[in-house]
Order: structure tokens, then C-alpha cells, then sequence
């Protein structure tokens, strides 16, 4: 049984994924990805998001977004 405040607050994983894809489809996706990967080990409330799959889902898009010639090499 769910209750009234987990239906109040059903933003979970799922929901910040698609955040996430509509950040990746604007024109500053680069910075707007980039930041908020930064930004995610000063938050704090996660709430039912899983962070890990969240970051890991940021990750991807800007690696989409910047293409595969475009990533940073190993030294």
C-alpha cells in the first residue's frame, strides 16, 4: 500500500531520467549535463531517486550529445 505522501511524491528515477533527457535536448546541453553531474555530489535529498542510475544516465547523454570524437582522451 502506498502511502499519501509517496503518492504525493512519486518523482523517482524514471521521472529524473526524462529531466534529463529533455536537458540533453536543448542547445547548452553540454553545460546544462555537465553541471548537473557536478552538482550531484552537493545534493542531498534524492528522495526515490536512485542516484547512482541518475549520474550514470547523465553521463550517457553527454556522451551522446558530445559524440565519441569529441571525449577527453586517457593520459
Amino acid at each position: 500500500m502506498t502511502s499519501i505522501a509517496q503518492t504525493e511524491n512519486s518523482y523517482g528515477t524514471a521521472a529524473e531520467r526524462a529531466y534529463l533527457e529533455g536537458l540533453a535536448k536543448k542547445p547548452q546541453a553540454v553545460a546544462l549535463l555537465r553541471n548537473y553531474i557536478a552538482a550531484a555530489d552537493k545534493r542531498v535529498v534524492w528522495n526515490s531517486i536512485d542516484k547512482a542510475k541518475a549520474v550514470a544516465h547523465a553521463h550517457l547523454l553527454l556522451i551522446a550529445v558530445l559524440g565519441v570524437d569529441n571525449l577527453p582522451r586517457a593520459a
